[in-house]
């Protein structure tokens, strides 16, 4: 699978929830499975509380592994192989 995919973290809860949905179907595993787990490269409090509070235009970049990843204000997670970019 290639390219940007996009997930509301509406629909999933937290966007820290939303973030490692995405990261396991790109890896091929469950959610509990994904190694590191998220909260060993991010902060995930901070990760929620931070896009709950931005602007409507506000973005939040961080690199997890192989891929980039954005979380947008509107509730968007784009999860992108770094080799794409």
């Amino acid at each position: 699978m290639g390219g940007d995919e996009f997930l509301n973290s509406q629909t999933s809860g937290s966007p820290t929830l939303a973030v490692v949905e995405q990261l396991a179907e790109k890896e091929g595993v469950d959610a509990l499975e994904l190694r590191p787990p998220l909260y060993d490269v991010v902060d995930t409090e901070a990760l929620d509380q931070l896009v709950e509070s931005m602007d409507e235009d506000g973005l939040v970049e961080f690199e997890y592994q192989d891929y980039q990843v954005t979380v947008s204000s509107s509730g968007e997670i784009s999860v992108t192989e770094k080799a794409e970019i």
